[in-house]
């Protein structure tokens, strides 16, 4: 995941970290797709964010958490 990957930057500051655990991963995910939904309904550009967001759930699916 880039460094720069919305999800993996939210996790990071609900973990007050670099290193988020699990729990900041789901909750990074939730808030993230919840903004992507609310900018769908609005109209409002994604800049992207979608393709962050799949490419967060493509590698967290991948990790094996502890």
């Amino acid at each position: 995941m880039d460094s720069n990957n919305i999800v993996l930057v939210t996790a990071q500051q609900l973990a007050w970290s670099d290193k988020p655990k699990k729990e900041h991963f789901q909750l990074a995910l939730g808030f993230v797709q919840r903004h992507i939904q609310h900018r769908v309904a609005l109209n409002l550009p994604l800049y992207g964010l979608d393709t962050e967001l799949a490419q967060a759930k493509r590698e967290l699916g991948e990790i094996k958490w502890k």
